[in-house]
């Protein structure tokens, strides 16, 4: 039996929050993530054209596409993971980025200089700086599992974990959500909150707080 069919279910959670007006918004982030990127050659000229490949190495599943006019890419609703991205086009050598690792909701760069040679040959870049979420706007960190399994935890709830980040509070006693458990963000209300289960809605529309409250032993990250 392999190791990978011994491995747990895991679920990936986002929780998402935002003014109530734009909570429809929230419903397009889930459990998926997104690398973008320009490719160009040593001289900087952009290179249309080159075909992108993103394989999660865990999976083996590979996503391709082609550069545009503008030698940039998209390659969207990818599965959280860690990745290796090539890229090659007649002329130059083939290149390989590792150790990218992507995770909920994650918008990560990836740009290549491509070097001239064949396309048969390889060059491959390990060990790089971590990467910047240049590409979204947005606030916010992930609590991965280890943080999830290794810090204590009162209650085993897994969203008491979110204060780890700043501006992020229990609510207030005799609150909407005082007793039953929940989080203010940058000031808004704790019944402002969207929370999403594998990119799928989990609000209890009665007092906007989760539906399901996944056991911390099955959530990979939120």
């Amino acid at each position: 039996m392999s190791n990978s069919s011994l491995r747990p279910k895991w679920i990936a959670l986002t929780l998402v929050v935002c003014l109530i007006a734009l909570a429809l918004n929230a419903y397009a982030q889930g459990t998926r993530a997104t690398i973008v990127g320009t490719v160009k050659d040593s001289s900087g000229a952009v290179l249309p054209g080159t075909s992108i490949t993103a394989k999660n190495v865990d999976t083996g599943l590979a996503r391709n596409t082609v550069t545009n006019e503008m030698g940039d890419y998209t390659l969207p609703l990818l599965p959280i993971g860690s990745y290796e991205v090539s890229a090659e086009i007649s002329g130059f050598k083939t290149q390989v980025k590792f150790g990218i690792t992507l995770q909920v909701d994650d918008r990560l760069r990836v740009d290549f200089s491509m070097e001239i040679g064949q396309i048969s040959e390889k060059v491959t870049v390990t060990g790089e700086a971590p990467l910047l979420q240049s590409e979204n706007a947005s606030i916010g960190n992930v609590i991965d599992h280890y943080k999830i399994v290794d810090l204590p935890l009162d209650g085993r709830e897994f969203y008491s974990l979110a204060q780890l980040n700043p501006a992020v509070y229990a609510p207030a006693q005799g609150s909407t959500l005082g007793f039953r458990g929940g989080m203010n963000i940058a000031g808004v209300s704790e019944i402002a909150n969207a929370y999403i289960l594998d990119g799928v809605e989990n609000m209890d529309a009665a007092s906007n707080q989760p539906a399901l409250r996944a056991s911390v032993d099955t959530i990979q990250e939120f």
